[in-house]
C-alpha cells in the first residue's frame, strides 16, 4: 500500500458475481418494506421540509426517497451504457405511488442486467464519474456496484430515523441476517417471530 491507499483493486474470480446478485436481492427485499413504512406518514409529514437534517433538496422524507431511487436509476444507466436523465423526472417522481413504481422498474431492470454479469465484467474498468474540474475517475465495475448499495443503505437509515421521530417507526427494519434466515426458511435470529414479509411463500 502507498499513502494509505491500495495499489490495486481485488481481482474477481467469478463467484463474486453471485455474491453481488445476492446483495442486490437483499436490496430488492427492502424496497417494499421502505415504501410500506413511509406510507404510514401523513402527506404533510412526508413532505415536511427539514425532516432529515442536512438532507437532499428540502430535506423532506419524500425528497430523500426520490433521491435514493433516482440515484439507483442513474447508476444503472451508467452501467448499462444508456442515456442518463439529468435529474429526477417530474412525472416518474411526482407522488409516492409513482416513485414506488419507478423503484420497482429500476430493480427489475437491474436484476435482469445483473443476471448476465461475470467476473470479467466486474473487474473491467468503468468510468465512475467526472469531477468539477473535468477529471475522469475510472474504477472497476464492482466497487461502483457496492457504492450504490451503500448509498441506498445510508438514505434508508435517514428515512427510518425520520419516521421514528415522527412517531411511526418502521415495523420491520431491513437486516441482512434476517434476509438470509428468511431465505433459508428459518426464524429470525434470537427471536421466535417469523418475518411477516414473504411469510406466505
Amino acid at each position: 500500500m502507498s499513502g494509505g491507499r491500495p495499489t490495486q483493486y481485488l481481482p474477481m474470480s467469478g463467484s463474486e458475481a453471485e455474491m453481488i446478485r445476492w446483495m442486490y436481492t437483499f436490496n430488492d427485499w427492502t424496497r417494499p418494506q421502505v415504501i410500506e413504512a413511509v406510507r404510514r406518514l401523513t402527506d404533510e409529514q412526508l413532505r415536511q421540509p427539514g425532516a432529515i437534517k442536512g438532507g437532499l433538496e428540502s430535506g423532506s422524507v419524500f425528497d430523500t426517497l426520490v433521491h435514493l431511487v433516482d440515484v439507483e436509476e442513474s447508476w444503472l444507466a451508467r452501467w448499462m451504457g444508456t442515456p442518463e436523465d439529468p435529474g429526477p423526472d417530474p412525472v416518474k417522481y411526482a407522488t409516492l405511488d409513482s416513485t414506488a413504481k419507478q423503484w420497482e422498474i429500476v430493480d427489475q431492470t437491474r436484476d435482469a442486467w445483473l443476471a448476465m454479469l461475470t467476473g470479467d465484467n466486474l473487474a473491467a474498468p468503468f468510468r465512475a464519474y467526472t469531477d468539477a474540474e473535468g477529471k475522469v475517475t475510472t474504477v472497476p465495475l464492482w466497487p461502483a456496484l457496492f457504492h450504490v448499495l451503500n448509498h441506498t443503505a445510508h438514505h434508508r437509515a435517514e428515512i427510518y430515523e425520520a419516521l421514528t421521530r415522527f412517531g411511526v417507526p418502521p415495523q420491520i427494519e431491513p437486516d441482512v441476517l434476517d434476509f438470509g434466515t428468511w431465505q433459508a426458511g428459518v426464524r429470525k435470529p434470537f427471536t421466535s417471530v417469523y418475518l411477516s414479509y414473504g411469510a406466505e411463500s
